[in-house]
């Protein structure tokens, strides 16, 4: 073979084997979940945004992660100005009728609370009765519990509520638990307790706009051939748990 044969055909060779990459339409998603669920500022990978960028690799999708204040993302992603929404708990599609839910669960999420002050009294979310709470606009679980026995100062970020439980401005933060963590050692809040058991553990999902339904089954079919093939929990063990930190928990 000629020289210029032999790299015609070599050209030839690596065209087709990048064509793949080149072909892999983008896909964004937002979110207000912050690391360790999503990549950090300066590149650590984040546990769902890995199992979402692995399953959908075969499915010819490159994940863009967007993050954006709950609320936000929520209506961008029903407007469609995003591709979907990572991490939400069932049955938003009845207030966002544009979006439509992957079948398949993402993460089972505790929802727990932090304080510097001691035990909760009490069960459930009968502990927070009385008390000053704060929580992130657009999380819908904790919205859907405030009542009027609780004082709620309502934030738009996790280091807003921690900054207010510092302060003594409020008696417990509600988040998510692998979250909280992480924003608890950023802040070097020794003293904080997790209230747990959690107020809830709920199976979570990621939501596409309608626009790209064709994709919702096979993307759940994928998430559930990680989860079989011990992929998942692999991640799990690589990214998640090494952030447990020395935060104490009460346990009632």
């Amino acid at each position: 073979m000629s020289r210029a044969r032999g790299g015609w055909v070599f050209g030839l060779w690596c065209g087709v084997m990048a064509f793949p990459l080149l072909a892999q339409q983008e896909l964004r998603i937002t979110t207000g979940v912050d690391y360790p669920f999503i990549d950090s500022a300066t590149g650590e990978p984040g546990f769902l945004a890995q199992v979402l960028t692995e399953a959908l690799q075969p499915l010819g999708y490159r994940l863009k992660v967007v993050q954006s204040p709950p609320a936000r993302a929520l209506q961008n992603a029903n407007q469609g100005i995003d591709d979907g929404d990572l991490l939400r708990i069932a049955g938003l599609e009845q207030s966002y009728p544009n979006l439509v839910q992957v079948p398949e669960s993402l993460f089972d999420t505790d929802f727990v609370g932090y304080t510097l002050h001691g035990e909760l009294s009490g069960e459930g979310w009968q502990r927070l009765k009385g008390l000053r709470v704060t929580y992130v606009v657009g999380w819908k679980i904790f919205e859907q519990q405030i009542d009027e026995s609780m004082r709620a100062e309502p934030v738009r970020s996790a280091p807003q509520m921690f900054k207010l439980l510092q302060a003594g401005v409020v008696d417990v933060a509600l988040y998510e638990k692998w979250q909280g963590l992480y924003q608890a050692r950023l802040s070097n809040l020794d003293r904080l307790q997790v209230v747990e058991p959690p107020f809830a553990t709920v199976s979570q999902y990621s939501y596409l706009h309608q626009k790209h339904a064709h994709l919702i089954e096979p993307l759940a079919r994928a998430l559930r051939e990680l989860k079989s093939r011990g992929r998942y929990r692999q991640l799990y063990e690589q990214i998640l748990l090494p952030h447990r930190p020395p935060v104490r928990s009460q346990n009632h």
